[in-house]
């Protein structure tokens, strides 16, 4: 049905950094719910350029995958726009005080991000192609999410 995307965000966001910030505090903050949403989207991302790859076979077997109802086209704009999302919620947090300033050091990685929608070269087949913007996502993802920590331990 298109959901399991929202499994992964809140399975690679949320879930367990509320989890460790209870154990570590023994008390809940929105903090811990709304900073992780960041990489949680960003794991989105890299799913989503994965169904990409095989967004045919997907089609044709009946797949309800995100990328599959959204199409190829908005499959991408959504990409872009949830990571747009990830930079303006770490923005936002430095902004409110949740985070310190140095946890803007994850826009360090923005032009990864931007290299990440460009790939593969003209003429090669959608799978080639999304195949190689998919790494870029992934290496895009890992890259902002270790920033981020480096950002708060430098903090």
């Amino acid at each position: 049905m298109g959901l399991g995307e929202l499994s992964i965000l809140l399975s690679f966001g949320p879930i367990p950094s509320l989890g460790a910030y209870y154990v570590l505090t023994r008390s809940i903050s929105p903090v811990a719910f709304v900073v992780p949403l960041a990489t949680g989207l960003l794991t989105v991302n890299i799913l989503m350029m994965h169904d990409l790859i095989f967004y045919e076979p997907y089609k044709q077997a009946g797949k309800r995958s995100l990328a599959v109802v959204l199409g190829v086209q908005r499959t991408q704009a959504a990409v872009t726009a949830f990571a747009a999302v990830a930079y303006i919620i770490i923005e936002s947090s430095v902004l409110v005080g949740w985070l310190p300033p140095t946890g803007l050091l994850c826009f360090a990685a923005l032009p990864l991000f931007l290299l990440s929608r460009r790939g593969g070269a003209p003429g090669q087949p959608p799978p080639v192609v999304f195949g190689t913007r998919t790494m870029r996502t992934f290496l895009h993802s890992v890259t902002f999410t270790l920033l981020l920590a480096a950002g708060l331990f430098l903090a």
